[in-house]
């Protein structure tokens, strides 16, 4: 897995993210059906406690039966159209669709985020593929 680096470099600095994944936490979340077999959306808030804007691309779903049972793992891409920053001491609304075969009305879920990049920046970080 990659951990990005990005910052403006104007002054020689970086903002990695995997710093501060424990900055941005899932609250408030709940789940329902979709019109289709196994797709679900997830609804609920992303807070960012930290002190840098996050840009979210890819967040992580993890579905437990029980405290400590993982039982499922969802990884949401957001669309370039889909994506949003989280600003500072702020939180923001978010709705995603995702699909999972075992998710039952017992499951717990808990939202972390897989992929940003620096909030402050318009352009597109390159994609190496991996």
């Amino acid at each position: 897995m990659l951990d990005w680096t990005f910052g403006d470099g104007s002054n020689g600095d970086s903002i990695t993210f995997k710093l501060h994944r424990s900055d941005l936490a899932g609250t408030e979340l709940a789940w329902n059906s979709a019109d289709h077999p196994q797709q679900f959306w997830l609804t609920g808030y992303l807070t960012n406690a930290g002190s840098y804007a996050w840009r979210i691309q890819e967040l992580e779903i993890r579905i437990k039966s029980g405290p400590s049972n993982l039982v499922d793992v969802a990884h949401v891409a957001l669309a370039k159209e889909e994506s949003f920053v989280v600003l500072p001491g702020r939180e923001h609304a978010l709705s995603v669709r995702f699909t999972s075969f075992v998710l039952a009305t017992n499951s717990t879920l808990t939202l972390r985020v897989q992929r940003a990049t620096d909030g402050r920046n318009h352009y597109e970080p390159f994609d190496t593929g991996l």
